[in-house]
């Protein structure tokens, strides 16, 4: 008999990566994808079916999700949310999203057993632009100020008690993985549509941050590991995942200086380290109309496909990201206690990335 997996907001990188990875390595499990629009990649079969609802609209939620097929549902994965650029007002809008969610399907699914709800290290304040505690761990103090993720572990804390089900929080650090649409949040993509314009162009490969942010240690997660994370703590049974949150990230801690001479080695490209007399923004240099029609020539030499760069490419977080003078360290201590014991190996991830953006057609 199959498992029925709830996935919200499988337009997006996370959602689609967790759809993507149940479908392919779990065939007893199928699919309920969740988003307002179909996702670029979707595969038809009868394991892996998309469903459109608003998500922030209540009535909407209450009646398509009240169906026989979502009675069947046993997991939720909550992976939907909306950045309004007011982190106020992202407080009201992804709360209510995730309480509409959550509380349309307790309604209808009795057999529900595990909600889980993916944040990030945005909890610990790595946004914010100056030095957080590292490495960071789930029972650290919340920060000054508003912060989306507080008040939507607040709703589930509050809401679960008395429940037939569990819930976990996923708090994964920045991730790796190919994605064909545009990822606010993904670097991966965006250096490998740098490095390919470097190559055609015949321009240096600068890597567009600080000196001092070249050396800062940081870790990651892949979107494999955080899918086999969202498995493990919706089947286990150990106290350390029920009602719990969980960080979630590779095991490995690199430095761009070691990290940036392996990509241009996969692009055969000479890596340049930043100085502080030269220093560089990749909006600046390739978010312009003139970009865009370079980029244009080297799709129609190279036959790729027909896409804008500014429809994958996400110039200013990566120029925020590589330019981070303080070190980002996620503690896994819980989850390997817990019995999370998989581990990825972030250079080979990312150099995993370019290699389906080539196979996508999406560089040459």
């Amino acid at each position: 008999m199959q498992r029925v997996v709830v996935v919200t907001g499988v337009s997006g990188i996370n959602g689609w990566h967790l759809a993507m990875y149940i479908y392919k390595n779990l065939p007893e499990w199928r699919v309920l994808g969740v988003s307002r629009r179909v996702p670029a990649i979707w595969p038809q079969d009868s394991r892996l079916k998309h469903v459109s609802i608003d998500l922030q609209n209540e009535n909407d939620c209450l009646e398509k999700f009240n169906t026989a097929e979502f009675a069947e549902v046993e997991f939720v994965c909550c992976a939907a949310y909306t950045d309004t650029k007011d982190e106020a007002r992202n407080c009201d809008v992804n709360t209510s999203l995730l309480r509409h969610t959550i509380s349309s399907l307790d309604r209808v699914c009795k057999k529900l057993k595990h909600v889980t709800l993916v944040t990030g290290t945005k909890y610990y304040g790595v946004h914010l632009g100056r030095p957080i505690k590292v490495p960071s761990r789930e029972d650290d103090p919340r920060h000054e100020g508003p912060n989306f993720y507080y008040p939507q572990e607040d709703f589930l804390q509050e809401y679960q008690p008395g429940k037939q089900w569990q819930y976990s929080v996923l708090r994964p650090h920045e991730i790796v993985g190919y994605f064909p649409m545009k990822a606010a949040m993904d670097s991966a993509t965006t250096i490998g549509l740098y490095a390919a314009l470097c190559k055609e162009m015949n321009l240096p490969f600068v890597f567009p941050g600080t000196p001092k942010s070249y050396e800062t240690l940081l870790d990651f997660c892949s979107s494999d590991q955080l899918s086999a994370a969202f498995v493990f703590t919706s089947t286990a049974s150990s106290p350390l995942v029920q009602n719990q949150a969980i960080n979630v990230v590779n095991g490995d801690i690199l430095r761009w200086a070691d990290l940036w001479p392996k990509v241009a080695t996969y692009f055969n490209l000479e890596p340049v380290a930043p100085s502080d007399s030269r220093k560089m923004t990749l909006t600046d240099q390739f978010g312009n109309p003139e970009s865009e029609q370079n980029w244009d020539r080297i799709i129609q030499k190279y036959g790729l496909k027909e896409i804008k760069l500014s429809e994958v490419a996400t110039w200013q977080y990566v120029d925020w990201s590589l330019s981070r003078e303080y070190h980002c360290i996620t503690d896994m201590t819980k989850a390997r206690e817990a019995g999370f014991l998989q581990y990825r190996n972030t250079e080979k991830d990312f150099l995993a990335v370019f290699d389906e953006m080539k196979r996508n057609k999406i560089i040459p």
